[in-house]
């Protein structure tokens, strides 16, 4: 059965005239073919524009919707938020050539179940479920913000204008008919009523529980509940009767000879051997058995008090692959220290020697990049660009167009990128440093004493921090987050390495000390872990990376890069 969730579309807004200084419209941006609407959704868009003279509004409206059709549906990045971003910025950047123009829009897609939600300036969005509405909570930074989550049947999500925002509340939008010609130009709000669509798929037959006994493979179509059985004739006696039945009923015809005496006899030894067999074999089994319940295996005490609940280190996944490929292949004085995955590629840097190595991932040879960058480190996918840091500051590298970016900038230490701003860790404060240029302008965005002797982090809405002891702490907006590790029975130990993305479900752990690589839900819970066969083998993991998708998981050993699915 297909089911699979659809947007019911309300769209709130005044009559326009042809041509103002201040505006609002709604957009439904439709790919042009069925295969790629499967593939990216529909573009769900409200947007206002103020500029200084006089506007087309079908004109603005028209570039609006060209340039997020074209941006978003031709972009390659599988993650719908930064797609978004990047379509947001195209109309942000053809906007602003206009004169005196100001820009506030809000976008969301649904893939599957789960809306993705883009904002640039100020915007109204809220989530209705039941008779609960609240605003969407989305993670700003600078004029951008983003978020997503699940959707369920029956819920309600309004996009809408600042100024619909301030005029609507929820509550009074289910309850107030709301006419065209009370609203102001810049008031328009978008609702979206999700429900389930179900269908029959075409190869799928509806089971109604009917299982013939004598032909179990039978379908559904052969069998016609309502035709009453033809009558059959009565079965003769030799058809049930076995031949070497004895009639009971009638003892005078049994004739008792000295031949079935003999034979009775016989039968009655070897049955008397047979049960003699038995009977030891089954002392002997039994023997072992009270043997084996009279010593019995130690079981933790939690495990003890129920058996049927494996205890978390039960979820191991164990991976047996060959080595995907040794670096030292292409170079022999190569020492990795990083690896990144970048679309359908993959880079491998050495912060000693400042090379990088790359390769395609469905045909992996590592071959060397011409330019090196020393101190290379804290390497990034951000938007199917290499970015990363070295010994004179940021940089963005692309592995196929070898497009070069330079941030010049000293004092970067652990450093991760998100929405196009940079951040870094610098004793127990969190630097933001905003791109003006080729100039980085830096802010403090957190100060805490968690953050001191930090391994690693990464950034998907919040903040997660890993630290040397193996402890985790999660930060929104600045603000410390009641996150803590659970269900994990084997705690980490020195782990050097934590990833995630906002596009993912899970948080990625090197743990060095168990050989292992831990995987989180991202509130802490413990979904797995993964370990390689050779209990051995990964005791030098120096870096970890997974594909956008999150099906696939990358280890750097040493110089070896192991592959596995996840």
């Amino acid at each position: 059965m297909n089911r699979k969730l659809t947007a019911k579309v309300q769209q709130i807004k005044p009559n326009i005239a042809a041509s103002v200084k201040s505006f609002a419209d709604i957009l439904i941006i439709e790919p042009d073919n069925q295969t790629v609407q499967l593939k990216k959704g529909i573009v769900y868009t409200v947007f206002d524009v103020t500029a200084s003279i006089e506007m087309n509004t079908q004109v603005v409206s028209k570039v609006i919707h060209d340039t997020i059709h074209d941006s978003y549906f031709q972009s390659d990045n599988i993650s719908p938020i930064q797609s978004l971003e990047k379509a947001i910025s195209a109309v942000r950047d053809r906007i602003n050539k206009m004169s005196g123009t100001e820009l506030n829009i809000i976008t969301g897609v649904l893939w599957g179940n789960v809306m993705y939600v883009v904002q640039y300036g100020k915007n109204g969005s809220f989530l209705i479920r039941g008779e609960e509405a609240k605003h969407i909570n989305s993670n700003a930074e600078g004029n951008f913000s983003a978020a997503s989550g699940m959707v369920k049947d029956e819920d309600v999500i309004v996009f809408c204008t600042h100024a619909f925002a301030e005029q609507y509340s929820p509550e009074k939008l289910l309850t107030t008919s709301i006419q065209a010609e009370t609203l102001s130009p810049n008031t328009v709000g978008l609702i979206l009523k999700f429900v389930v669509d179900t269908s029959f798929s075409e190869t799928e037959s509806i089971d109604f529980g009917i299982k013939p006994k004598s032909k179990p493979k039978m379908q559904f179509p052969q069998l016609n509940l309502f035709k009453r059985k033809p009558k059959t004739a009565a079965p003769t006696d030799t058809a049930v009767t076995p031949v070497t039945s004895i009639n009971l009923k009638n003892p005078s015809k049994l004739k008792i000879t000295p031949m079935l005496i003999i034979i009775v006899a016989a039968v009655l030894l070897v049955a008397s051997i047979i049960f003699g067999i038995y009977k030891k074999n089954n002392a002997k089994s039994t023997k072992v058995a009270e043997t084996v319940r009279t010593t019995p295996t130690p079981m933790p005490t939690e495990q003890a008090q129920s058996t049927a609940t494996p205890t978390p280190e039960a979820n191991t996944q164990t991976i047996s692959s060959d080595v995907l490929y040794d670096i030292k292949i292409s170079d022999p004085q190569a020492n990795p220290s990083g690896m990144v995955v970048v679309g359908k590629q993959m880079a491998v840097a050495d912060k000693t020697s400042g090379k990088i190595y790359s390769s395609a991932i469905a045909t992996p040879k590592f071959i060397a990049e011409s330019t090196t960058f020393p101190q290379i480190a804290n390497l990034n996918n951000v938007d199917g660009t290499l970015n990363f840091t070295d010994a004179s500051g940021y940089k963005t590298y692309g592995l196929t167009s070898k497009n070069l970016t330079s941030y010049p900038q000293t004092g970067l230490g652990v450093t991760s990128a998100y929405l196009d701003f940079i951040y870094t860790l610098s004793g127990d404060k969190i630097i933001k440093y905003t791109k003006e240029g080729t100039t980085l302008t830096p802010s403090t965005w957190a100060e805490n004493a968690d953050f001191t002797g930090a391994k690693s982090f990464s950034i998907a809405v919040s903040i997660f921090v890993l630290k040397a002891d193996g402890t985790i702490v999660s930060y929104t907006r600045g603000v410390k987050d009641s996150f803590s590790i659970k269900g994990l029975a084997q705690p980490l130990s020195n782990p050097s390495q934590l990833i995630t993305d906002i596009n993912w479900d899970n948080l990625y752990i090197a743990d060095n000390g168990n050989k292992r690589v831990v995987v989180l839900k991202k509130d802490g819970t413990f979904i797995k872990q993964i370990k390689y066969k050779d209990t051995n083998a990964w005791n030098d993991i120096r870096s970890i990376s997974v594909t956008d998708d999150e099906k696939q998981l990358f280890v750097l050993n040493g110089s070896k890069v192991y592959q596995t699915g996840l």
